[in-house]
Protein backbone atom coordinates (compact mmCIF):
# COMPACT_ATOMS: atom_id res chain seq x y z
CA UNK A 1 0.00 0.00 0.00
CA UNK A 2 3.00 2.38 0.97
CA UNK A 3 4.41 1.73 -2.62
CA UNK A 4 1.01 2.49 -4.47
CA UNK A 5 0.87 5.91 -2.24
CA UNK A 6 4.27 6.84 -3.08
CA UNK A 7 3.12 5.75 -6.83
CA UNK A 8 0.14 8.35 -6.62
CA UNK A 9 2.22 11.13 -5.28
CA UNK A 10 4.54 10.66 -8.09
CA UNK A 11 1.56 11.13 -10.04
CA UNK A 12 0.15 14.28 -8.46
CA UNK A 13 3.53 15.82 -9.05
CA UNK A 14 3.22 15.76 -12.75
CA UNK A 15 -0.29 17.20 -12.21
CA UNK A 16 1.80 19.95 -10.81
CA UNK A 17 4.23 19.92 -13.44
CA UNK A 18 1.28 20.31 -16.21
CA UNK A 19 1.14 16.54 -17.40
CA UNK A 20 -2.08 15.09 -16.95
CA UNK A 21 -1.78 12.37 -19.44
CA UNK A 22 1.40 11.19 -17.64
CA UNK A 23 0.35 11.76 -14.69
CA UNK A 24 -3.12 9.57 -15.19
CA UNK A 25 -1.49 6.85 -16.58
CA UNK A 26 1.64 6.71 -13.82
CA UNK A 27 -2.33 6.41 -11.55
CA UNK A 28 -3.75 3.82 -13.66
CA UNK A 29 -0.78 1.69 -13.61
CA UNK A 30 -0.42 1.83 -9.92
CA UNK A 31 -4.51 1.01 -9.31
CA UNK A 32 -4.49 -1.96 -12.10
CA UNK A 33 -1.00 -3.21 -10.49
CA UNK A 34 -2.34 -3.15 -7.16
CA UNK A 35 -4.22 -6.26 -6.08
CA UNK A 36 -8.40 -5.63 -5.54
CA UNK A 37 -8.09 -6.73 -1.84
CA UNK A 38 -5.63 -4.00 -1.25
CA UNK A 39 -7.58 -1.22 -2.83
CA UNK A 40 -8.34 0.24 0.32
CA UNK A 41 -10.72 3.53 0.73
CA UNK A 42 -7.46 5.24 1.31
CA UNK A 43 -6.12 4.25 -2.00
CA UNK A 44 -9.34 5.04 -3.90
CA UNK A 45 -9.49 8.73 -1.97
CA UNK A 46 -6.08 9.95 -2.94
CA UNK A 47 -6.68 8.47 -7.01
CA UNK A 48 -9.71 10.24 -6.97
CA UNK A 49 -8.08 13.64 -5.71
CA UNK A 50 -5.81 13.06 -8.16
CA UNK A 51 -8.18 13.11 -10.90
CA UNK A 52 -9.92 15.55 -9.70
CA UNK A 53 -6.80 18.22 -9.98
CA UNK A 54 -6.45 17.30 -13.16
CA UNK A 55 -7.47 20.56 -15.26
CA UNK A 56 -11.30 20.59 -17.08
CA UNK A 57 -9.50 21.50 -20.12
CA UNK A 58 -7.47 17.93 -19.77
CA UNK A 59 -9.88 15.94 -18.48
CA UNK A 60 -11.08 14.69 -22.23
CA UNK A 61 -7.32 13.35 -22.55
CA UNK A 62 -7.09 9.45 -23.29
CA UNK A 63 -5.48 8.67 -20.24
CA UNK A 64 -7.23 10.64 -17.62
CA UNK A 65 -10.85 9.41 -18.76
CA UNK A 66 -8.96 5.98 -18.73
CA UNK A 67 -8.01 6.51 -14.53
CA UNK A 68 -11.69 7.73 -14.27
CA UNK A 69 -12.98 4.59 -15.93
CA UNK A 70 -10.72 2.28 -13.53
CA UNK A 71 -12.12 4.81 -10.58
CA UNK A 72 -15.55 3.66 -11.52
CA UNK A 73 -15.67 0.37 -11.69
CA UNK A 74 -17.52 -1.63 -8.50
CA UNK A 75 -15.15 -2.59 -6.18
CA UNK A 76 -13.20 -6.21 -6.36
CA UNK A 77 -13.08 -5.51 -10.31
CA UNK A 78 -10.55 -6.22 -12.73
CA UNK A 79 -9.23 -2.81 -14.87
Amino acid sequence: MDRTLVRLDQAMCMVADQDPAAAAAHATSALVGLPTEHRSALIIYRAEQLADSVPRTARQVPEVRGLREVLALPAGTEG
